[in-house]
């Protein structure tokens, strides 16, 4: 494999048809393993991981963006709770792609002038979700051991 092109890098081994293990190099989650050798095909075909992957990393960085701006601002955070939902369509030769993603965002805040001034900042969002939009290069580089 060649250098990495940026700070996170993350790998994937597989062991045989129904494991996986992504390193994710992070102290507080280091690894998720996959797992699916008690479940049914019918059941592996809808886990979905990579729009639950997808939903995640947008979720993970657009909530603590937007907890870490009101707390810049001063706020007092009582609760806070976020879900992401994913779209996917096919498009006109009937590959299928994610297409929309909604991210749900409930805060518990008196503090209206610093929930107004990060919702407005958060508009324009995250570095994950604005990225998402403008599109993201990607490059494959498939080697035969």
């Amino acid at each position: 494999m060649g250098e990495p092109i940026g700070p996170v890098q993350v790998t994937l081994r597989r062991e045989g048809d129904n494991v996986q293990h992504f390193d994710l190099g992070a102290k507080s989650l280091p690894e998720i393993v996959i797992d699916w050798s008690a479940l049914s095909k019918a059941e592996q075909d809808v886990e979905h991981f990579g729009a639950r992957f997808l939903c995640a990393a947008a979720l993970a960085c657009f909530g603590n963006t937007f907890y870490n701006a009101l707390k810049r601002e001063g706020a007092t955070v009582r609760s806070f709770e976020a879900r992401a939902s994913i779209k996917k369509e096919k498009d006109a030769i009937f590959r299928t792609r994610y297409t929309k993603i909604l991210l749900e965002v409930n805060v518990k805040t008196e503090d209206d002038d610093a929930f107004s001034t990060v919702c407005e900042e958060l508009e324009l969002g995250s570095l994950v979700t604005y990225s998402l939009p403008e599109g993201i290069e990607v490059e494959h580089d498939i080697q035969r051991l």
